[in-house]
Order: C-alpha cells, then structure tokens, then sequence
C-alpha cells in the first residue's frame, strides 16, 4: 500500500493544471495523493501571494532562472544546478513532453529530410529587453543570409502569432530545417522545453544557454552557438550545414539522449525521495516561527481556500 501525502498547491501559472500536472504524476508512482485543504506540504510559485497565510511545510518550484527565497519556503523545485540540499532539481523540459518523443527511430533522418520545406524557425511571444537581446541579434543576423520564420508575437512575419498550445508550435517548427533556441540565461543546468520542442518536431536546434546541456543532450544533434567565437562564426556553421544535404542528414540522424535512451532526470524516484525526505523533517516550519505563528495562518489558508479568494 502507498503512503498517504496530501498536498496542496497555490500560485501556479495559468499553463499549469492543478489537479493534473508534472509533479502529480511524479509523485502518484509512490504516494497516494490527497489534494486537502490541511496538506502536509504546501506546493507554490511566485504567481501570487496566498501561500504566505499557510504556516506549514512550504515548497517552492519554478521554472525560471532564479533561486528559492529560503527564508519564505522550506524546500524548493528549482530548475537548474544549486549546492543547497534543501533544492532539487527539475530541469523545466523535462516537464513539457513524453520523452519517447525524442527517441530517434532508424531510418527516420531520411524520410524527415524530405518534410523540410522551410529555413528556420523563431518563436518568441514576449521581450524580456535583457534576457531576450541576444536571441533578437541573432535572429537579424542570421535573417541576413535567408528569411527566418517569427512566428510570435515577436517580430512576426509569417501574418500572425501561432495559436496558443505546444501543439501549434510544434506542427509551425516541423517545417523547419532549424529552429533557434536560445535560453533567457545562462546558468548550470538550467535547459528549458526550447531545445526539447525543436528536438521533438525533428528541427535542428540552434541553442545558447545551459553551458552543461551536452551532460543531457548529444552534442553533435544540434547547433551550440555558445561553443563557436562569435555569432557570425556560429551562422557560417550554419550556412554550411544547410547547403549540405548529406551534413545535415547526418545531423539529424544523431540521437539526441546519449545511447537514444531518455537521462534520468525523467526518473520519477529521486523526486519522490525528495519529497519523502521533506515529509520525514521535524523540524519547525519556516512560515511557522517567528511572530508569524501568532497571527493564525493556518485558518486563515483554510478561509482563503474556502472562499476561493
């Protein structure tokens, strides 16, 4: 029989099902599941503030480059590489898709190549300024050698945004030789659905960002603008690789996990022995000492909860 680990959670994005999702699924292979309104821990992100009425176990899980605020949460779901052992790890791609999506099938580099119809690909939705300005200048510079296709809301060129699912963006990347791919930072261990999306629709990825992204991804499947000099050097690269029939077929024949096996950050268990390990602490709470234990956090949550404020 399963344990029982009741959890509940708050402050997700809108992409994110609250009765369906990654870390459900993860944990349902260990745990039976409550969703309660008096979890034993409390799963949150940065999309609100109602977490902070809630005074016991808090964990806090993101995808973005940036670390956990651990004087407001107890653990936290972080999606690149930290020496704290109160985090673990959850690469953001490694949430998005099924992983046998990426296992190559022999034979398959051949029949893809005859699909591509079209150069590269871009999608970008929002300008982050910083984060945003090297994908930007890379994609006028490459513009420069042949039209690349924006289908965001960024830029765009193709008459309109791509609907709004992962579906629309992976049927638009499908057509594509390449698709650029670049991280908004560059930090260990932090690779988003960016690489993983162009990989699944069998479109060589352009990427920048993780400088460990070849621990998980074959290097030899995709573009690592990072390694080349300059982003000029990067592009003739490029060029070459895409005036080159045989070249590129060979590329895309490469698996893109080492020995086309999926890595195992696709492993449910070590999650779950994080998480066990947060269920067997008895230590206090962080939202729990201090005075914030006087001001009845805990029926506040539960009013919250049952008001749907």
């Amino acid at each position: 029989m399963k344990p029982v680990l009741r959890l509940d959670l708050c402050d997700l994005s809108n992409d994110i099902d609250k009765a369906d999702n990654f870390l459900l699924r993860a944990l349902a292979t260990r745990f039976e599941l409550q969703l309660r309104d008096h979890p034993d821990i409390l799963v949150y992100s940065d999309h609100g503030q109602r977490h902070r009425l809630h005074s016991k176990r808090r964990v806090f899980y993101t995808a973005e480059a940036i670390p956990g605020d651990f004087r407001r949460c107890d653990y936290a779901l972080l999606p690149h590489h930290t020496d704290n052992p109160r985090a673990f790890r959850i690469p953001h791609y490694a949430t998005v898709g099924d992983p046998s999506a990426l296992i190559k099938e022999p034979g398959e580099a051949e029949r893809i190549f005859e699909e591509k119809r079209e150069f590269c690909a871009f999608v970008v939705s929002q300008d982050h300024k910083k984060k945003t300005r090297n994908r930007i200048a890379f994609f006028h510079r490459l513009s420069r050698y042949k039209k690349v296709n924006s289908g965001g809301r960024m830029l765009n060129n193709i008459g309109g945004p791509l609907g709004p699912t992962r579906q629309d963006k992976l049927a638009f990347l499908r057509r594509h030789k390449f698709t650029i791919a670049f991280e908004n930072a560059r930090f260990p261990g932090y690779t988003t659905e960016k690489i993983y999306d162009a990989m699944e629709a069998r479109s060589i990825p352009i990427y920048w960002g993780d400088p460990q992204v070849a621990e998980e991804f074959n290097p030899k499947s995709f573009v690592n603008v990072a390694e080349f000099p300059s982003l000029d050097h990067a592009i003739q690269r490029i060029v070459e690789i895409d005036n080159d029939p045989e070249l590129y077929r060979s590329i895309l024949a490469e698996p893109y996990f080492p020995d086309n096996r999926p890595t195992p950050v696709f492993d449910p268990a070590p999650l779950c022995d994080f998480f066990q390990r947060i269920l067997e602490d008895t230590s206090t709470p962080v939202a729990a000492t201090g005075l914030r234990k006087f001001f009845g956090n805990w029926n506040r949550w539960v009013l919250v909860k049952r008001t749907r404020i």
